[in-house]
């Protein structure tokens, strides 16, 4: 059949029958737990993005971030990443509410309709 040069075999068919493939599961590594307070910290720091709360979940996860990095460093706990991740976060909301906090009213106390312009 591949006798004529013109149709020599694909490479793929010169390859051994291979069956297959057996499933391995990927092992799981059996350390220490994941710390809850870093969790925490940045279950209440990811939503302050979009509900619009005001001071309390971001000082609660940049505290509880906080607090978690601590005893991970100390207790070799696994979650740091989250710690960091929390804190960082709440911090970014913080400033952006007090950012707008400032502008809120840096523009409400300006000249109201109907006052005398000072110039």
């Amino acid at each position: 059949m591949f006798d004529n040069p013109a149709s020599t075999p694909p490479v793929w068919a010169t390859w051994p029958a291979a069956g297959p493939v057996p499933y391995r599961p990927r092992p799981v590594a059996a350390g220490a737990p994941s710390n809850r307070l870093a969790i925490v910290s940045l279950v209440l720091a990811v939503p302050g993005l979009y509900l619009g709360v005001f001071l309390i979940p971001q000082v609660a996860a940049i505290a509880l971030g906080a607090v978690a990095h601590q005893r991970i460093t100390t207790t070799g706990q696994r979650g740091r990443r989250l710690a960091i991740a929390g804190m960082i976060i709440g911090c970014v909301e913080l400033v952006l509410w007090v950012l707008l906090l400032v502008a809120m009213v840096a523009l409400s106390s300006g000249p109201g309709p109907g006052s005398p312009v000072l110039g």
